[in-house]
């Protein structure tokens, strides 16, 4: 596994064991209003989902891909995926204040 870091030129992945790389960033995490995704310039986001603990779809988004309105979901911890072009999912729990 790597670990990647998202800088202006890309990812800068360094080997670490357990660990995924990520093609993009996300923050704040613990979000209040918005989530912001910032991607690796080589890829491209197809579709974001939004999970709650129970497994339920709560949000999902195929555009505007920079940021994610959580302002109206109730306080907790959620799961996002990120669904790629090319087929690869990514999966993060991400916290709303």
């Amino acid at each position: 596994m790597f670990y990647g870091v998202l800088t202006p030129n890309g990812i800068d992945a360094v080997a670490e064991a357990g660990i995924e790389v990520r093609p993009y960033m996300f923050y704040p995490n613990p979000a209040q209003d918005q989530l912001r995704l910032q991607y690796s310039p080589d890829v491209q986001p197809k579709q974001i989902e939004l999970y709650d603990l129970q497994g339920r779809l709560v949000r999902s988004q195929g555009s505007a891909f920079e940021s994610f309105d959580m302002g109206q979901l109730p306080t907790g911890t959620y799961t996002m995926r990120v669904i790629m072009d090319d087929g690869q999912v990514f999966t993060d729990k991400v916290v709303k204040e």
